[in-house]
């Protein structure tokens, strides 16, 4: 953690940009956050699905950029 320390605001905001993103693509369905959470992607076509896990893939990409600089 007090490796990271400086890092944590940067890693806050790419998981307020991903919430945004998320709810842009999901934000019509009920509860969407808690429904994606559980994996209940009944409700969520296949188009949106590809969208989130762009969205998870891009998140990833980051934080592994800001692990890799402060390593």
């Amino acid at each position: 953690m007090e490796n990271y320390q400086s890092q944590i605001e940067i890693i806050r905001n790419y998981e307020e940009l991903a919430q945004r993103k998320m709810g842009e693509l999901c934000g019509h369905i009920p509860n969407y956050m808690e429904k994606i959470y559980n994996m209940d992607m009944t409700e969520i076509t296949t188009s949106r699905i590809k969208g989130l896990i762009s969205v998870y893939q891009e998140v990833n990409e980051n934080l592994a950029k800001i692990i890799n600089n402060t390593s």
